[in-house]
């Protein structure tokens, strides 16, 4: 059951960030920055895909990839840079949100606030993993696929999203895992190689989409 729904969600990923595209270089900067809050949000829960311990947020994570490179094919480097930027100030601000959320005082008749406590109480280490290992890949990412876009032909779209992707999420992986998850959820090697392995199958998902984005810009007049 859960690998149908990790099927629909990346389905569902992909399709959105399509969208995202059609409508311009602004929403697929939100697109990729609220996916940066909604994966540091589900990472927390454990789940079960092929028998293996994973997380909730894999997809999550490559369709922040996935949107900056949509943002970096068709709208360059420079505001793909800059939306690292405006993506780690966003984690920032959720991690100063959420804990002055808890800060408050419940009132006696509120029965949330056991959940909030439950979702929110280690958002910071989370977060600071998150800083850590997603500025460091993905400053990595935009450099290394920059360098591809200028040396490999533009029908090699996809080769070049597929070989930037699985190097920067595999160092991803590696220090986020080590900094987020150790001691907090078991088995962390193997959440650690399972995770870069659902990566990498939601990464293969998405090659459709990128052709339909390529169609789909084409016939919008626009070059690669």
């Amino acid at each position: 059951m859960n690998e149908l729904i990790f099927l629909f969600q990346t389905i569902a990923i992909g399709s959105s960030a399509l969208l995202a595209l059609k409508l311009g270089k602004e929403a697929i900067v939100a697109f990729i920055c609220s996916q940066v809050i909604l994966a540091n949000l589900f990472v927390i829960k454990p789940i079960t895909l092929l028998g293996l311990t994973a997380t909730g947020a894999d997809a999550f994570i490559i369709g922040t990839v996935f949107g900056f490179h949509l943002l970096q094919e068709w709208h360059g480097k420079d505001i793909a840079q800059k939306t690292v930027y405006t993506s780690f100030f966003l984690m920032i601000f959720y991690t100063v949100a959420s804990q002055i959320h808890l800060a408050y005082i419940a009132h006696i008749a509120d029965t949330t606030q056991p959940h909030f406590l439950a979702l929110l109480r280690i958002a910071p280490r989370i977060c600071v993993a998150s800083l850590i290992s997603y500025f460091i890949s993905q400053q990595m990412d935009v450099r290394l696929y920059a360098w591809l876009r200028n040396r490999l032909h533009s029908s090699l779209l996809v080769i070049r999203n597929l070989v930037s992707a699985s190097t920067t999420q595999l160092l991803d992986t590696v220090m986020f895992t080590y900094l987020a998850l150790h001691g907090v959820l078991p088995n962390i090697h193997q959440i650690m190689i399972v995770s870069y392995g659902i990566k990498l199958c939601a990464l293969g998902l998405t090659i459709p989409f990128l052709m339909l984005a390529r169609w789909m810009m084409k016939n919008n007049n626009n070059t690669l």
